[in-house]
């Protein structure tokens, strides 16, 4: 455009996006602060500007949201845009997933199946054992667990009476010898 209309507006785009006023800073305040720290690079401005200088920011804003002059789509409804954003990676995403295989590494594919399964296998042995205990049995290995904590504590206290003490006491409730040799 050049002459007379180098400053026009396209009468047809005006208001493509709806029209805004400054009573809508906070219903458009998502789309305000993207394009001040992306458009103006003036980010803190929200956060710490004067409110003349936000003002005059949401003016030039508003004016450009109104004759649909924004530089992206964003800034007109950012959920919309953001939701979109979301939608076409899912699909980017799902579109990857779903690639004929190119690319054949048999060894690396076997090894990651082989640890997948020694984990499932881990899991429920684990959950196996946790199914047979009962609870005194699951309280007695508590009581123990205690009882090697205080041995230990007693140890590095240098208080040998009270070690040998809880020794004898986890001799009688283990059945084979205690795990703690401390002599």
């Amino acid at each position: 455009k050049s002459g007379a209309n180098a400053g026009a507006v396209n009468q047809d785009e005006y208001g493509k996006y709806g029209i805004i006023q400054i009573a809508d800073k906070f219903r458009k305040a998502r789309e305000f602060q993207a394009w001040l720290s992306e458009v103006k690079n003036a980010p803190g401005v929200l956060d710490g500007g004067a409110q003349w200088e936000v003002t005059e920011y949401f003016k030039e804003f508003m004016e450009d949201y109104n004759t649909a002059t924004l530089p992206h789509p964003k800034y007109y409804n950012y959920d919309s845009w953001e939701q979109d954003e979301y939608n076409r990676k899912k699909r980017k995403e799902s579109r990857k997933r779903h690639r004929t295989r190119t690319e054949f590494n048999d060894e690396e594919e076997l090894e990651a199946q082989r640890a997948r399964q020694r984990l499932a296998r881990q899991n429920e042995l684990f959950q196996n054992t946790l199914d047979t205990m009962d609870k005194d049995k699951i309280e007695e290995m508590r009581h123990q667990k205690l009882l090697q904590s205080e041995m230990q504590a007693a140890y590095k206290r240098g208080d040998m009476e009270k070690v040998r003490e809880l020794e004898k006491r986890l001799d009688a409730t283990e059945d084979g010898p205690p795990r703690l040799q401390l002599r």
